[in-house]
């Protein structure tokens, strides 16, 4: 009985033990091609964006050089103006929703302004409303405040003279 000799690098095993398929395979993952990067196995869309001219950056669908947007295929046309019709509906539901929910706010008090200061502070913090939203609304409470100040500042005015008029028709 004549052994065969074991190919290079292969290593020495018992006889009852079983070849160690995975340290073959192993060897043959470590060393990648050094050519090729992840970026230059992507594919790309072949169209260009129509604003800039540039390249389309997006993948292109299965069996298919174009992705969804730029895509001629009838049914993948339906399926995207489908989706772009939910997503509008789905903005103005939101808009009407948050419409709805919306108490009159009451700024003509400093207790309406701090109430309305107080649910603006939290509609940021749950994402309900943007910051941008918010800095308007705080400009609008600023402007109510100053507005109840000038009326103030009025009044006390009024009183002021009232009283000076009383002091001198007593002398």
């Amino acid at each position: 009985m004549t052994t065969a000799n074991p190919p290079a690098g292969a290593q020495e095993q018992a006889p009852d033990q079983a070849p160690a398929a995975h340290t073959t395979a192993r060897r043959r993952r470590a060393a990648p091609p050094a050519a090729k990067s992840p970026a230059a196995e992507r594919r790309r869309c072949t169209s260009t964006v129509a604003a800039t001219g540039a390249p389309c950056p997006a993948a292109p669908l299965a069996n298919e050089p174009r992705c969804v947007q730029h895509s001629l295929d009838p049914k993948v046309i339906e399926k995207r103006q489908v989706a772009q019709a939910l997503g509008g509906l789905r903005t103005q539901m939101k808009a009407l929703a948050g419409v709805a929910e919306q108490v009159p706010a009451e700024i003509r008090t400093r207790e309406g302004v701090t109430l309305l200061l107080q649910r603006t502070v939290d509609e940021v913090r749950g994402s309900v409303i943007s910051p941008s939203v918010a800095n308007s609304i705080k400009g609008l409470c600023d402007s109510a405040l100053r507005l109840a100040e000038l009326e103030l500042s009025a009044k006390v005015a009024a009183l002021e003279a009232q009283v000076e008029e009383a002091s001198r028709v007593r002398r």
